[in-house]
């Protein structure tokens, strides 16, 4: 009785058609209808390498010249989008990537913002005072600077 019932679940889990094939040294999925479709890549089970984060494009030239996490022979600037630039290898691996050796992102800065009043303290007796601690307004009774 066990026996026919480890048959029967071994019968359940063998395919019916063939789901690879190998054309030329490479393997390819194959579809429902029987054509080949895409190639099948071995699954990628390595850590991905850290990227060197940095902020600015002569970070990326002395990272370049101190090679940094072991730059390949053939390296190369990707620019991203006008916000960020890769150095990365031209040489894909065993599954298609190239490895990012360091990355510079613009990141916005704050800045010092022109044209606006400095911040003012209202102080318990009404007077305001700003911080540079000069009193703006001459007090009612007169001058007395």
């Amino acid at each position: 009785m066990i026996k026919e019932a480890l048959e029967f679940l071994a019968k359940l889990q063998t395919p019916k058609n063939q789901l690879t094939v190998e054309v030329g040294g490479q393997t390819f999925a194959v579809q429902a209808d029987g054509t080949v479709g895409n190639a099948v890549r071995p699954v990628d089970l390595s850590w991905p390498t850290p990227v060197l984060p940095l902020g600015t494009l002569s970070g990326i030239v002395a990272a370049y010249s101190a090679k940094v996490g072991n730059l390949g022979d053939r390296v190369a600037l990707h620019i991203v989008s006008h916000l960020q630039v890769d150095l990365i290898d031209l040489d894909e691996d065993e599954h298609g990537k190239r490895r990012v050796y360091a990355q510079a992102k613009h990141t916005p800065d704050a800045g010092f913002k022109f044209n606006r009043k400095p911040f003012s303290v209202r102080r318990g007796c009404g007077g305001r005072r700003n911080f540079t601690g000069f009193n703006p307004r001459p007090p009612r009774g007169g001058r007395r600077w």
